[in-house]
């Protein structure tokens, strides 16, 4: 069975019953659209990394230790990504403090959370919360700070990727950048 299909199970797992606060929908949606985000890079490890990326945080709880163990089983890269984009809220770690962790990231971890930050504000957006979403996309304003940085990063890719991950950047940096600036479609 492929990485992917293996990461896709995992989070309907950990996400069984589980709704989106805001919307209602079944929270696997989010997963589902982060990781149809970040896919069109064609990594299987960052479409399952995307896939998982809140099994730890928003995963059914008392089975947080069992879904960390299977996705270490999965794939150690998988799951080194997973734990960048994991904040443990029950240690002393704030918010901003786990918003700035991403200013040294991996470049997969980077791409996930600027998905995952852009499909939260649409979301929002679209059951009518666009104060919150604005709200929410100024928590993430750093990531926008981190966008030079992340550029100037020297990659070990081929061209040909690193272009894309160049290309799907800019393409999350601008819903993001409008989000700040309380403009929410």
């Amino acid at each position: 069975m492929s990485l992917v299909i293996q990461s896709y199970e995992i989070a309907c797992a950990a996400h069984d019953g589980q709704v989106r606060k805001h919307s209602g929908l079944p929270y696997m949606v989010h997963p589902c659209r982060v990781a149809s985000i970040v896919s069109e890079l064609q990594s299987d490890v960052i479409t399952s990394a995307a896939f998982l990326h809140d099994v730890v945080e928003d995963g059914e709880m008392g089975l947080v230790d069992h879904y960390s163990e299977s996705i270490q089983k999965l794939d150690a890269q998988v799951f080194s990504i997973v734990n960048e984009l994991t904040c443990d809220f029950s240690s002393d770690r704030s918010e901003e403090d786990y918003m700035l962790s991403f200013e040294n990231c991996s470049h997969e971890a980077f791409l996930i959370k600027m998905a995952d930050r852009v499909d939260n504000i649409y979301d929002f957006a679209r059951c009518g919360k666009k104060d919150y979403a604005v709200k929410y996309a100024n928590k993430a304003k750093c990531l926008l700070d981190f966008k030079k940085k992340y550029l100037e990063r020297q990659s070990t890719d081929s061209d040909l990727i690193y272009a894309k991950r160049i290309k799907l950047l800019h393409n999350l940096s601008l819903p993001l950048y409008r989000a700040v600036n309380g403009v929410i479609y």
